[in-house]
C-alpha cells in the first residue's frame, strides 16, 4: 500500500507544471515620443508612447488624488493615511496637495507632485499633470519606476 502511495505522489509530482513568473517588457526612457489622452478634470491619467521600433507602442496608466497632507518632491512614500485633520480643515483650503501613482503596467507607490491654489484647481488638473510630469520629467519617471510593487 505505502508503495502505491508512493508511486501515486511521484505521479502526481510529475504532471504539476512548474509555477512560471510571468514577466513584462515596457520600454520606457526619457524622450519617448508620447502624448497624454487624459483631458483634464479626470482621476485617471493615460500616455502611450510609440514603439521605436514601429511595433506596438505602450500605454502607461495612473491615478492622481489631492490631499490635505503635503510632501517633498523626493518624497516616495505610500500616501499617508490616519493622520487627523486639521483643526480648520475645509476641503477648498486644504486638499491641494497633489499626489500621483502609477497603475498600468504595474503599481507605484504615491509620489508627491506639487501644490495648488484651491481644491478645485487640484481636482480639475492633478491627475494631468501627473501623466504630463511622467514623461516629460526625467527625475519623476525614475521616482516613480524605483517604487514600483507587486
Amino acid at each position: 500500500m505505502k508503495k502505491h502511495l508512493l508511486i501515486t505522489a511521484i505521479i502526481c509530482i510529475a504532471t504539476i507544471p512548474p509555477a512560471t513568473a510571468i514577466t513584462k517588457c515596457v520600454y520606457l526612457r526619457p524622450g519617448l515620443s508620447c502624448g497624454i489622452i487624459s483631458p483634464s478634470g479626470q482621476v485617471d491619467w493615460t500616455i502611450n508612447c510609440a514603439s521605436p521600433t514601429g511595433g506596438p507602442g505602450t500605454q502607461i496608466s495612473g491615478i492622481g488624488a489631492c490631499s490635505f497632507e503635503s510632501g517633498t518632491s523626493s518624497e516616495r512614500l505610500p500616501l499617508k493615511t490616519g493622520t487627523s485633520l486639521p483643526p480648520d480643515y475645509s476641503i477648498e483650503q486644504h486638499d491641494i496637495y497633489c499626489w500621483c501613482r502609477m497603475t498600468t503596467p504595474a503599481v507605484s507607490s504615491w509620489i508627491y507632485l506639487r501644490n495648488y491654489n484651491t481644491n478645485g484647481d487640484c481636482v480639475e488638473m492633478c491627475a494631468f499633470h501627473c501623466g504630463q510630469n511622467f514623461y516629460t520629467n526625467t527625475n519623476f519617471m525614475r521616482q516613480m519606476m524605483t517604487t514600483i510593487s507587486d
